[in-house]
């Protein structure tokens, strides 16, 4: 079946019209439909795409860095993120039989196909932000991009990562911060190594056997119980979360889904396998740094007992593959074809640290403004905190939603709660208002006898 027996083309429809027909189509199949409660347990097929404040996307003038983090940019990587991991094996736990159509759906002729026309059409408007970021000049050598690189290595101490750690056990509630923080990481975390598998396909020498060492040690050497995403799962676990791949899906922020959506765009996309190179150079360097510094949060936060294999198995292979990437990939790659990809090795490791640094500081204040709410900052005092699962089954779930500027949410009768992530939901009462910062992930569910409104920039929506 043609692509356009499935999405009606008129040859006088713009991009944008084509595109946000396209999405239209493509959301409203059942497994991106919105549901009625915040997951299901066991379904990582299940992933609601849109939300009330989505209208269309204007893709004339693509994405600033500054604004991955509205509602824009946050639909937008859910999309992207649905159908990069089509390529991906999900199975559920157990049950496949009671989840069999979403199972079927989700990886569907009519949803690839679907996809494949959004997804280029995105991407500009998404990863346009990232390029213009980065500016490669001047005559870059091996010798020279390895003075760069030894200079990275002896210097790194990841400050912006270790400022998040700070926030998170400083915080006056902790352990919410901290599984902010977890489930932000599961996004990638435990699909670990995924992406980059797109890679180890094909016939391009020795390169790719080296790439496909990095790999197999990702994979645990086929033991499952050693495989990385194994062991983010027990991670996950330690603390009552769930381990299933995307359970907490509508908790993601759009910084998040751009980091994850950067690894899948330029692996997918095999014109820039060099640049990806360049990203796993600094990613290898980088985690040795601050999968320490996570292991000392969790022991902060949880107790000198708590579970930290996943960071510290990163703490010791990481200076492994450090500079298993950089001998192996890099020098040789660089050899053999040329200071041309080496610009685009230089663009990847970059690149890398554009989005890397987005997520931390879209982390970074969403902790923040969660444990702000215990005060009443920006607001009032709110009538008690909880977290989403302990929320009042009478509550009218509504999909996460990104803030696109400061908004104040006024209670005209009953209650709502405010939903600033999974552990930190904050209930007020008619006559109160709360302050939400631009930026921020959040979702408002009403009580059934809830009444508010809400107003950003002075207008009322």
């Amino acid at each position: 079946m043609a692509t356009t027996d499935l999405i009606r083309v008129s040859s006088s429809q713009t991009a944008d019209e084509l595109l946000n027909q396209c999405v239209r189509e493509y959301a409203e199949a059942s497994v991106f439909q919105k549901m009625s409660k915040p997951w299901l347990e066991d379904n990582p097929f299940r992933r609601p795409l849109l939300n009330g404040s989505f209208r269309a996307f204007n893709t004339e003038r693509p994405l600033e860095l500054a604004q991955i983090s509205s509602n824009a940019g946050l639909i937008a990587n859910r999309i992207l993120m649905s159908i990069y991991e089509r390529d991906f094996v999900f199975l559920p736990a157990r049950d496949l039989d009671g989840k069999w159509d979403d199972f079927q759906t989700y990886y569907s002729d009519e949803l690839r196909q679907k996809g494949e026309v959004i997804r280029p059409l995105l991407e500009r408007y998404v990863f346009s932000s990232v390029e213009r970021e980065v500016a490669i000049s001047g005559a870059w050598t091996i010798e020279a991009f390895s003075a760069y690189f030894d200079d990275f290595f002896k210097n790194l101490t990841a400050a912006d990562n270790a400022r998040l750690m700070e926030a998170i056990t400083s915080a006056k509630d902790p352990v919410a911060a901290a599984h902010t923080y977890l489930i932000q990481l599961a996004g990638d975390f435990l699909v670990e190594s995924s992406a980059m598998t797109r890679n180890a396909i094909g016939n391009y020498g020795q390169l790719q056997s080296e790439l496909f060492k990095v790999i197999i040690d990702e994979c645990g050497y086929g033991v499952h119980s050693t495989k990385h995403s194994t062991l983010y799962q027990k991670v996950m676990e330690s603390q009552g979360l769930d381990p299933i791949p995307h359970t907490y899906w509508q908790f993601y922020l759009p910084e998040s889904l751009y980091l994850f959506n950067y690894y899948n765009y330029i692996c997918r996309d095999h014109r820039h396998l060099f640049r990806y190179i360049g990203a796993i150079l600094q990613v290898e360097t980088s985690f040795r740094v601050t999968c320490r510094q996570m292991a000392d949060m969790m022991r902060t936060v949880f107790g000198p007992k708590s579970e930290t294999d996943y960071f510290l198995e990163h703490v010791h292979i990481d200076n492994h593959h450090s500079r298993m990437v950089f001998e192996d990939l890099v020098r040789p790659a660089v050899k053999i074809y040329g200071n041309t990809v080496l610009r685009e090795i230089l663009r990847g490791f970059e690149e890398s640290l554009v989005v890397g640094a987005s997520a931390t500081s879209g982390t970074l204040a969403q902790i923040k403004w969660a444990d702000s709410l215990a005060a009443g900052a920006d607001g009032e005092r709110p009538l008690r905190l909880t977290t989403v699962g302990q929320m009042s089954a009478d509550r009218r779930w509504e999909v996460t939603r990104a803030s696109d500027a400061g908004t104040t949410c006024t209670v005209k009768k009953g209650e709502i709660d405010v939903v600033a992530g999974y552990g930190k939901v904050a209930t007020f009462g008619a006559g109160q208002s709360v302050r939400i910062p631009a930026g921020v992930l959040y979702s408002v569910c009403a009580a059934p006898d809830g009444v508010y409104d809400i107003k950003t920039d002075g207008v009322a929506l």
